[in-house]
């Protein structure tokens, strides 16, 4: 691929129905979007994310497998895919992060409701 491009892919939903996201070059101009929720409001989605690294199994169409692969291969020349690359290993970190605080928060809340010495020696 050269310096400018265009790829629309098909990308799987919890719907069913598959989002339509296009990634265009045009003189050094980069045009990325989704018809997803977030894709609709600009923001770097988990289907762009995941398109760019090379995840086929985010195609809702299979056949769409080379397109992705030269996708990938041009990102990768432009050092796109590693930057979305660290904003995909900061969303799963923020993620893990999340669920571990939601555990703590559940503990603190038994804790309160059961009283704390009651909680101590339950946990022990």
């Amino acid at each position: 691929m050269g310096d400018d491009m265009e790829i629309e892919l098909l990308a799987k939903s919890s719907s069913g129905d598959p989002y339509h996201v296009r990634f265009r070059s045009d003189e050094g101009k980069l045009s990325i979007s989704c018809t997803c929720q977030a894709g609709k409001f600009r923001k770097p989605c988990k289907h762009v994310v995941a398109l760019l690294g090379g995840d086929a199994s985010m195609l809702y169409d299979r056949a769409q497998a080379t397109q992705l692969a030269g996708l990938r291969e041009w990102a990768q020349g432009r050092r796109l895919a590693s930057l979305f690359s660290e904003l995909n290993a900061a969303r799963i970190a923020a993620e893990e992060a999340n669920s571990q605080f939601k555990k703590a928060k559940t503990k603190v809340e038994k804790a309160m409701r059961g009283g704390f010495e009651d909680y101590m020696r339950a946990e022990s």
